[in-house]
């Protein structure tokens, strides 16, 4: 996905711009790019009040197969969270908090190559964005210096994820 690259060019025009005569090591995700912890749980992330209409009988689970973005995401020290229902449909919210100029960074990118999406908060403090990717519908919220992704095969449409974006964004903010 195009995601990790957006966070590596940051970190590598970083490692550049402070460039002497010696070479410097290739950034890497692991080592280049760290977050803060995310001090929510799954439970207050995304309340069982927000899981309404479609996602009514959805429980939290922690078997949810885990993306590559919400690996991502937890690699830097992000919360990573899983819901599935009886039928074994799933969805997972994922938040990290990161560096401005690692938000910023994705805005442009999402600004240039995804649909964006107004009514997952109240633009420009809350920049919202929905693509398909591999199958899954996703929605990625960015404010402040949060990064929320939300993904699954249910999520067919933007307005789908807009229930679980919104309960994280107001978590968020307090």
């Amino acid at each position: 996905m195009r995601r990790p690259a957006a966070l590596l060019l940051v970190a590598a025009v970083g490692v550049l711009a402070g460039c002497s005569g010696a070479p410097e090591p290739a950034p890497s995700a692991s080592t280049a790019i760290s977050g803060t912890p995310v001090p929510l749980t799954c439970d207050e992330l995304v309340p069982s009040s927000a899981l309404t209409g479609l996602w009514s009988g959805f429980a939290p689970d922690d078997s949810v197969e885990r993306t590559d973005v919400s690996n991502e995401i937890a690699g830097y020290d992000g919360l990573v969270c899983g819901w599935s229902d009886d039928a074994g449909a799933d969805f997972q919210v994922a938040v990290a908090h990161l560096d401005a100029s690692l938000v910023e960074a994705l805005k442009n990118e999402f600004f240039r190559t995804s649909n964006a999406v107004p009514t997952y908060g109240k633009p420009p403090a809350v920049e919202g964005y929905y693509e398909v990717a591999s199958g899954r519908g996703v929605a990625d919220v960015l404010l402040d210096e949060h990064w929320i992704e939300a993904s699954s095969a249910s999520f067919v449409e933007p307005g789908d994820p807009e229930p679980l974006v919104r309960a994280a964004v107001a978590a968020l903010a307090g």
